[in-house]
Parts: C-alpha cells; sequence; structure tokens
C-alpha cells in the first residue's frame, strides 16, 4: 500500500490528473452500469465521452455505445 501511495503521490507531483493517477491504487475494479436512455441522450453522451479530453476507459465505452445504436438505429445515428 505504502508503494502504491508513493507511486500516486509521485503522478500527482507530474501533473497527472487525479482521475487517471488513481488506477495505481488498488481500488480499480471492473463495473457492470445499466441505464435507460432515449436517444437524444445517446447522442448527448456520444459527442460529450468520444472526445480527446475524455477518459480513455469511458472513450472505449462511448465508442462501442456508437457501434451499437449505430447498428439498431443508423438513420438516427449515422452523422456521429
Amino acid at each position: 500500500m505504502a508503494t502504491c501511495w508513493r507511486a500516486y503521490g509521485d503522478l500527482l507531483a507530474k501533473g497527472i490528473k487525479a482521475e487517471i493517477a488513481r488506477y495505481v491504487l488498488p481500488n480499480a475494479c471492473e463495473t457492470q452500469i445499466i441505464c435507460t436512455w432515449n436517444f437524444r441522450e445517446i447522442r448527448h453522451i456520444i459527442k460529450l465521452r468520444t472526445s480527446k479530453r475524455a477518459l480513455p476507459e469511458f472513450r472505449a465505452v462511448a465508442e462501442e455505445i456508437r457501434n451499437i445504436v449505430k447498428g439498431i438505429a443508423p438513420q438516427v445515428f449515422a452523422d456521429l
């Protein structure tokens, strides 16, 4: 634990964002989420979370969501 906290502190000191640096801590784990969204909300999430500023893990999730919804409703999501 001490080594993990030192690594976390070192990353923060180097300017790494806390939400990225915390992946060296032992509490990162897989999570399953169930959501109910309408098309407008899905479009909003895809636009927001596929940007270069989004966390890499969330970007990967948003890109997978985009692939799924394009297969289900291509006429609604074709421009994304």
